[in-house]
């Protein structure tokens, strides 16, 4: 893993409504990621080219890690999601904690993006 980012604050986290295991998710990302670090069904890290998760597939599933150029590689993540019509909210921080965006997304509702960045 990047030591750089090992020092970063999470910036991203997002809660999938799923029962889909940590293998299941980090195998939807797993085209984007360089490498995946697996304990069992519960629980995955996953290194991306522009960051790192960790998946803790508890239903239900809980991801949260640090992104580079987070509202643009988010959306990559999510998209994926979306097109495996897995339901979820996400957000984003700064690097004071504070609320970047907050999404949310079910296969029954359309997509909306804030419009003033909240």
């Amino acid at each position: 893993m990047n030591d750089e980012w090992e020092k970063r604050e999470y910036n991203f986290g997002c809660i999938l409504n799923t029962g889909w295991t940590a293998r299941d998710i980090a195998s939807i990302v797993g085209r984007t990621a360089t490498d995946s670090h697996s304990s069992g069904e519960l629980y995955a890290e996953l290194e991306l080219p522009f960051g790192f998760l960790h998946i803790n597939s508890t239903r239900p599933v809980l991801l949260n890690g640090y992104l580079e150029n987070v509202t643009e590689n988010a959306e990559i993540l999510l998209a994926a999601f979306r097109q495996a019509r897995i339901p979820y909210d996400a957000e984003a921080y700064d690097d004071d904690g504070q609320v970047i965006w907050k999404l949310e997304w079910s296969p029954t509702k359309p997509l909306e993006w804030p419009s003033d960045g909240a």
